[in-house]
């Protein structure tokens, strides 16, 4: 993922033998490990401002979500789950975080206030809700689901109002992420045979468009700006 002022990547990689968070620079010099441990640290996001990092690791047993300072400075647990919990996502202004768990049987979203640490259950239903990811410029998440029979993507209001399907074929559709302005959504997709990355307009699914393909699977975009 790309630093909110567009200077650095985050990644996280084993090099080290376990997996580890890391920024570098655009030219892949400077990389910098920020966390160090002998368990998994992984999925990592920027704060809208930059400052921040939410990440998943495991390093009490099952995944929770941690926050700590962009420099690895500063490391808190954010929630405190006997199962995983993972996939964190920043709401717009900072403030709340979307993440997938797995603590009710299947994986579902779930929203937590930093400020408060209420957490709030998305969607309430048996299917799997993943992959969230927060608008950029409203309180809107879009995220995958199976609970149309394959996986498609989806948005819905932070206030679990509003659930719209954004795709409908027989291939799967997951890992949604929005354009800067809002405006597009970036997938990958099943729907050529393997993997490829493809992007939407976000609110109603139209015009989707083939961006990179190839004889292996392309996938996990993230846009930068």
């Amino acid at each position: 993922m790309l630093s909110p002022d567009g200077k650095k990547v985050l990644y996280a990689s084993n090099k080290d033998g376990d997996d580890e968070i890391y920024t570098m620079d655009l030219d892949g010099g400077g990389a910098k490990a920020l966390t160090a441990n002998a368990k998994s640290d992984v999925e990592a996001v920027w704060s809208p401002d930059g400052k921040q990092i939410a990440y998943g690791t495991n390093t009490g047993g099952t995944y929770d979500v941690w926050i700590m300072n962009a420099d690895g400075t500063g490391g808190s647990q954010i929630t405190f789950s006997p199962k995983d919990d993972r996939a964190p996502t920043w709401s717009n202004d900072g403030k709340k975080l979307a993440f997938q768990t797995n603590r009710d049987g299947t994986w579902q979203i779930y929203v937590i206030d930093l400020a408060s640490k209420v957490e709030t259950r998305l969607i309430n239903n048996s299917a799997n809700m993943q992959n969230p990811n927060w608008s950029p410029t409203k309180n809107v998440i879009a995220y995958d689901s199976d609970q149309d029979g394959n996986v498609e993507l989806y948005v819905i209001n932070s206030d679990s109002s509003g659930e719209q399907r954004l795709t409908n074929n027989a291939a799967a559709d997951s890992n949604p992420w929005w354009s800067p302005d809002g405006a597009k959504v970036a997938f990958q997709s099943s729907r050529n045979g393997n993997l490829d990355i493809f992007m939407m307009d976000a609110f109603s699914g139209a015009n989707a468009i083939l961006l990179l393909t190839g004889s292996t699977d392309e996938k996990m975009p993230s846009w930068g700006k």
